[in-house]
């Protein structure tokens, strides 16, 4: 709709983004500040975006921007004369470089290891455990807004109710 309503395709999925970090960071700081189950509060956040969709569109929405169907949709990488690597393949390649890079190279990343192997060692070691959980959220609501946007371009539309039912296939 922020398309149909005028606004450039790069500003509407800086906005999604932004409001996927934003959302992943309040649900980190609720489960910091309130010490709530983090299971709970992610589902209960989850079913809240996919409910604030439908508000926004009750249907599947046919986005037909330039921008979609050419610019970044008709956008690969040619690997040979039959293969080639779309945008939303890249995207795949570009996230796990970028995570492995950040996981292994960056203070944050250690942190984030040293908090998921053992949240009390990582307090006693000076890791600040509450502002690494919430920055974790934070870029887990990122990842999610970021393929919700890579899944618009792949589905050429915006549907509220794209993947019901996969929410718990990774557990």
């Amino acid at each position: 709709d922020l398309l149909a309503a005028g606004l450039p395709p790069g500003a509407a999925i800086a906005l999604a983004l932004l409001v996927g970090a934003a959302f992943g960071a309040v649900q980190g700081w609720l489960i910091r500040g309130f010490d709530l189950p983090p299971f709970l509060v992610t589902l209960g956040g989850m079913f809240f975006m996919r409910g604030l969709g439908f508000v926004i569109r009750e249907q599947s929405k046919e986005i037909v921007h330039p921008f979609y169907l050419e610019t970044l949709g008709g956008w690969a990488i040619p690997l040979s004369g039959r293969v080639t690597l779309p945008f939303t393949a890249t995207c795949l390649v570009l996230v796990v470089l970028a995570a492995t890079w950040i996981a292994a190279m960056t203070r944050f990343g250690r942190n984030v290891y040293a908090v998921g192997s053992s949240e009390s060692s990582a307090l006693l070691m000076g890791v600040p455990v509450g502002r690494v959980k919430v920055q974790l959220y934070a870029l887990s609501g990122f990842f999610s807004a970021l393929g919700g946007v890579v899944a618009t371009f792949y589905m050429q539309s915006g549907n509220p109710a794209s993947f019901v039912g996969l929410e718990l296939d990774a557990i």
